[in-house]
C-alpha cells in the first residue's frame, strides 16, 4: 500500500480480482517528498484497479490526481468533492475513456507482457520528451 508521512490518512493500492497486490519497495529511490515509487508482481493478462482510499487524519476537502502507468504521461485525471471523498470502499480508477470522432472508447487497465532491455527505456524518454 503506497503512503506518504506528508499526507497521512492516504492510501493507494492495485487490485487484481478486488484484492490488493503486495507490493515491493523501490529500493534505488531517493528521499521523495512529493510521491514514491512501488512495484507489483503482475500476471500477463490479468485485468487491474487502483484504488485510493482517504480517511482521517487526512484533512483536505477536495482533491485532484492523475494516474500514470508505466511512468508514462498521465492518463486519467480525477477531481473528488468533499461529498465524494469519505466513500469507506475507496475509488477505484480500472479504465480509460477515449473519443474517437462520435464513438467513445473504453479501455480497462491490463497487465501487458513484461519487457526488459535498454530498448524500453528509450521508447520511454521518447515518449516523455514528445509529450
Amino acid at each position: 500500500m503506497a503512503i506518504l508521512a506528508q499526507i497521512p490518512g492516504v492510501t493507494v493500492e492495485i487490485m487484481v480480482d478486488r484484492a490488493p497486490l503486495q507490493e515491493y519497495d523501490d529500493d534505488s529511490e531517493r528521499d521523495v517528498t512529493r510521491g514514491c515509487t512501488k512495484y507489483v508482481e503482475s500476471q500477463t493478462g490479468k485485468e487491474f484497479s487502483m484504488k485510493a482510499t482517504f480517511a482521517h487524519p487526512f484533512h483536505q476537502r477536495n482533491v485532484a490526481f492523475s494516474v500514470a502507468l508505466d511512468g508514462m504521461a498521465p492518463v486519467k485525471n480525477i477531481d473528488l468533492s468533499e461529498d465524494d471523498l469519505w466513500d469507506d470502499d475507496g475509488h477505484k480508477i480500472g479504465s480509460i475513456t477515449s473519443r474517437s470522432g462520435p464513438y467513445m472508447y473504453r479501455q480497462k487497465f491490463c497487465f501487458e507482457k513484461l519487457e526488459t532491455g535498454e530498448h524500453i527505456r528509450y521508447v520511454r524518454e521518447t515518449y516523455n520528451q514528445q509529450n
